[in-house]
């Protein structure tokens, strides 16, 4: 009889950690209950390549919200935690953590599993475990830690768990590295670093898609959207990135046969009505960028679709009219600086007059919202340098201009830098705190945080309510 294990898969909170105990709630930020294309990937993954394990996914977030009525209840997020783990009959409990600053609602989950039963070996990845392996393991008293990509690494560590062969699944993954674990008997915890990742993205199946739970998102959600990642990973070197450390130093990209598969697949199957892709660079190779807008003209998809980034260097003109073409609903581009000064150092490297000839190609046509995203706040900015930001994103004048504080993630190229300055603060090292909505990260530096602050906002309500342009056209008052 074959061997058939119940694997748990939990998504914690995204949000930052409440005590449930406490009275006032009332500054605890809330946060956009975005469908998990972790847990999907991860299911479909493991139900491709192995079949001695009984995925059963949980998302605390979307759970959350599909059950509240006008906000999310964030004081239940403990309950809701508890009333999974107790009700569901597991032998291995998988956490998905997005962001290191979430890191206490894995403690939390990791903890409550052990107190059931101390015996359930407990693996979390995602963001925490990824910037710290080895910490991970000390604070959550979890047994696994996953470091980046994990769909491999996590079916690698269940059959290691489990004492399965999987001669298949070992033949086409055949280095599974990234993940720290603690020994049984010594409580030593041993790391082995990241140093190979998928090569052919295409050997991924679609993500795993509970249609009946879907379906009550998408009630609740009013839209019938979904995310999809054609790509992994940017070869570009900008000093506060931390995709590498998720997915390596290169690219890897889909084909564009098998994308324009996976959108066949979501169409048909859910009916979507738009397609959110998370790709840090999806417009690296130009040929399958154009191949893959191709196709979505040629099938005539009565679909919209948006880009959480692109890099602007990286795109042609006619990429963009193709993107047009294919009913994109809103471009985003990630600008960061005003400053061309700033912009070298921070290893962006955009010429602002290309980012202003790229712009005017989205803006010409008028028939889509333009997004663009500012940085101020970098360790060696001035507020001459900042004010150009600040004066430039006011020169374009988008339909939703973005001003965010630089928050510095752990083993970035400027959280070194700023670490051998000693310009971190301590505030800032406390991992609650690493969060872009809370300006801490820098002292010794030429300007203040009550200073730029004061600029984001007073540019950010200028821009997106006082000035904003679509206010001048009873035509645009719907998109605002």
């Amino acid at each position: 009889m074959m061997l058939t294990k119940k694997i748990l898969l939990l998504k914690v909170p995204q949000c930052e950690y409440i005590d449930y105990k406490a009275n006032n709630l009332a500054n605890i930020r809330n946060f956009v209950p975005n469908i998990s294309l972790a847990l999907a990937s991860l299911e479909a993954f493991i139900n491709k390549y192995s079949n001695h394990f009984n995925i059963i996914s949980k998302d605390v977030n979307t759970i959350a919200y599909i059950n509240s009525k006008t906000i999310i209840d964030r004081s239940s997020f403990h309950t809701l935690i508890d009333a999974i783990i107790d009700e569901t009959e597991y032998d291995a409990l998988g956490i998905s953590c997005s962001f290191a600053n979430n890191y206490q609602w894995v403690k939390y989950a990791a903890n409550y599993s052990k107190i059931k039963n101390s015996n359930i070996p407990v693996i979390i990845g995602g963001g925490y475990s990824t910037l710290y392996p080895e910490l991970s393991i000390k604070v959550t008293n979890a047994d696994y830690a996953v470091i980046g990509e994990g769909e491999a690494t996590f079916l690698y560590l269940l059959n290691k768990i489990f004492d399965i062969d999987n001669d298949t699944f070992d033949q086409i993954f055949p280095q599974n590295n990234g993940y720290a674990y603690r020994d049984k008997s010594s409580n030593a915890i041993t790391v082995i670093p990241k140093s190979s990742y998928i090569k052919n993205l295409d050997l991924l199946p679609f993500p795993d898609w509970d249609l009946e739970f879907i379906n009550h998102f998408f009630d609740k959600f009013n839209k019938r959207e979904l995310p999809i990642i054609s790509s992994r990973g940017c070869n570009f070197k900008c000093i506060y990135c931390s995709t590498k450390k998720a997915w390596g130093n290169s690219v890897r990209l889909r084909s564009a046969k098998n994308i324009l598969a996976e959108i066949d697949y979501l169409y048909k199957k859910y009916a979507i009505s738009r397609l959110h892709f998370v790709d840090d660079n999806m417009t690296i190779n130009k040929q399958r960028i154009n191949d893959i807008l191709n196709g979505m003209i040629d099938r005539k998809y009565n679909m919209t679709w948006d880009c959480a980034n692109f890099a602007i260097k990286t795109l042609h003109k006619d990429t963009a009219k193709l993107m047009l073409k294919s009913n994109m609903d809103r471009v985003t581009l990630a600008i960061e600086s005003g400053s061309q000064d700033i912009q070298k150092i921070i290893g962006k490297n955009l010429d602002l007059k290309t980012v202003q000839n790229v712009y005017q190609w989205f803006n010409a046509d008028d028939s889509i919202p333009i997004h663009l995203n500012f940085m101020i706040g970098f360790p060696m900015e001035t507020i001459q340098d900042i004010k150009k930001t600040i004066n430039f994103a006011k020169h374009l004048r988008a339909h939703w201009t973005q001003i965010n504080i630089v928050t510095v993630w752990p083993h970035t190229q400027l959280y070194d830098m700023a670490l051998e300055k000693k310009q971190l603060t301590s505030e800032f090292l406390k991992l609650d705190n690493l969060d872009y909505r809370k300006s801490n990260s820098f002292k010794n530096v030429s300007w203040t945080y009550d200073d730029i602050n004061q600029i984001a906002y007073d540019t950010n309500i200028i821009l997106n309510f006082l000035e904003q342009r679509d206010l001048e056209h009873p035509k645009n008052y719907a998109r605002i």
